[in-house]
């Protein structure tokens, strides 16, 4: 009897023990398939993250659109500015840009341009072929003196070079029906020997007050290509 009681109490602890096992495996697996399962979420939440810190493109897509509207266009190639005609020098071989409302008129070999106020005298002929390598003074001077009289040069015979052409440039003092001027004088070539000789003449403060505009006009004389 007594067999009796030990194997049935055996067999009820092993009992309780399978009972304590089962749980303790059924509590373990659970908690794993709720980790795997969880996995996944996080994993997912990743790429909305990064969509939503990833800069918009839309900020670098307007930047060229913007560069195109601030980028002037190129001015036009060939011909006169706006407020400017283009005239050419009859058998001299250049041209020069003349204000609309400036005068110009052909005057012996000269294109003879003026002011409004005909405060400014500027001369355009045919080049003197004066060379490169060194300015001939007397040729220069001689020049001058078909359209001033008692030309005196006050400044040095420097270097000058513009549209293609390049020369000499100098200035000075001298007198036309009897009033004082000052002028500015300069005799360019290209590599052709087409050209022109300059001559810009006016009173000091005329000249300083016009000066932006008879720069502009000078600046434009070139050799006329054929």
């Amino acid at each position: 009897m007594s067999m009796m009681l030990r194997s049935r109490t055996g067999t009820q602890f092993a009992g309780m023990m399978v009972a304590v096992l089962g749980l303790a495996l059924g509590t373990g697996c659970g908690k794993k398939e709720k980790d795997d399962s969880a996995q996944p979420a996080a994993s997912a939440a990743a790429p909305e993250k990064d969509k939503k810190d990833k800069p918009a493109p839309a900020a670098s897509a307007a930047s060229p659109e913007k560069d195109k509207k601030e980028k002037a266009p190129p001015p036009p190639a060939g011909g006169a500015a706006d407020g400017f005609e283009r005239f050419t020098n009859a058998g001299a071989d250049n041209q020069i840009d003349v204000p609309k409302d400036w005068s110009h008129n052909p005057v012996g070999e000269s294109l003879v341009i003026q002011s409004p106020d005909k405060q400014i005298f500027i001369e355009l002929s045919a080049s003197l072929a004066m060379g490169k390598d060194k300015a001939d003074e007397k040729k220069l001077m001689s020049r001058l003196e078909k359209s001033l009289q008692g030309a005196k040069r006050t400044t040095p015979i420097s270097k000058a070079a513009q549209n293609g052409l390049s020369g000499w440039k100098f200035g000075g003092t001298a007198k036309k029906g009897g009033k004082a001027y000052d002028w500015e004088s300069f005799a360019l070539e290209d590599t052709a020997g087409k050209g022109a000789f300059g001559l810009v003449y006016a009173s000091t403060a005329d000249l300083v007050s016009h000066r932006a505009m008879i720069d502009k006009i000078l600046g434009s004389i070139s050799a006329v290509t054929h």
